[in-house]
């Protein structure tokens, strides 16, 4: 099977399993250059210690992406600390 960029395929069965999220999708206020230890997203949203976020570039270079732990959430301000390692 053959394909593109941004493709989530399956030929069988596909269980997700978590809590349901309202907001799956939200954009930084502020640039987040690469091993930032926090940056600015929408306020309300319901991270979570723990939760996993993909940082994505926005340019052509495939590495510049950022894949991190939140260790805390300010849903007044929108600020997000994650992990420095």
């Amino acid at each position: 099977m053959e394909a593109g960029n941004k493709v989530f395929a399956n030929l069988n069965v596909v269980k997700i399993y978590g809590k349901a999220r309202n907001n799956t999708i939200t954009r930084l206020h502020f640039p987040a250059n690469k091993g930032a230890t926090n940056f600015t997203v929408e306020k309300g949203l319901d991270f979570r210690a723990g939760d996993r976020v993909a940082l994505l570039a926005t340019s052509y270079e495939n590495m510049a992406g950022d894949d991190v732990i939140i260790e805390s959430y300010d849903a007044t301000t929108g600020l997000i600390t994650v992990n420095s390692s």
